[in-house]
């Protein structure tokens, strides 16, 4: 085995043995109702962490990595207003957020995460809506309709000015005669004259 594929499967082992244990900000996983990207996101941030090199405790042992339990602390100090390592700042904030989340359990926990509305229908087993509106859908609807029959009074225009004999500047005088801009009058009759 290459000193890669060797580096790649130690790596793999230890993030496998960090999360076996039960969560304590740090060690474990977030639960499952936690939002996937959070959960997902908890996991790097901690292997990062935890993989960072320190500097040799002792002559015998000239590296080593980033001990859970330090990060436990740093975690700890952050929630409680102490001090802690300020080179981590915003993975151990957003650790320690995850971490307080949990602490306040799972009603309370997706409400702060989520917001009241969300938190209440994932309760309730319902669907959080996410794209179109009926009323967004009605709208479009509208707004279609509209610009249909303002290309259809384009369409009207252009052929009243052909009966008159006129045959260059349309979209100058189409744009004037309905109160439209030039570039809009070109982009729906598709043409530049």
């Amino acid at each position: 085995m290459q000193w890669a594929e060797r580096w790649i499967s130690q790596r793999a082992e230890r993030e496998k043995k960090r999360s076996e244990h039960d969560y304590d900000g740090v060690l474990g996983m977030l639960p499952d109702w936690f939002p996937k990207a959070d959960r997902i996101e908890f996991q790097r941030i901690r292997n990062n962490l935890l993989e960072q090199r320190q500097p040799a405790p002792s002559k015998e042992k000239p590296t080593h990595y980033l001990e859970p339990q330090t990060v436990k602390k740093w975690i700890d100090a952050y929630l409680e207003g102490g001090t802690y390592n300020d080179k981590f700042r915003q993975e151990i904030g957003t650790l320690a957020r995850w971490y307080s989340t949990f602490l306040m359990g799972q009603a309370a926990g997706q409400e702060f995460l989520l917001g009241k509305a969300q938190a209440r229908a994932v309760k309730d087993g319902e669907r959080i809506a996410i794209g179109r509106s009926k009323g967004s859908e009605l709208r479009a609807k509208k707004r279609r309709e509209q610009g249909e029959k303002t290309r259809q009074k384009i369409a009207e225009a252009e052929a009243r000015l052909r009966e008159q004999g006129i045959v260059s500047g349309f979209n100058k005088r189409i744009a004037k005669e309905l109160g439209l801009s030039q570039d809009y009058v070109r982009r729906a009759r598709g043409k530049r004259t």
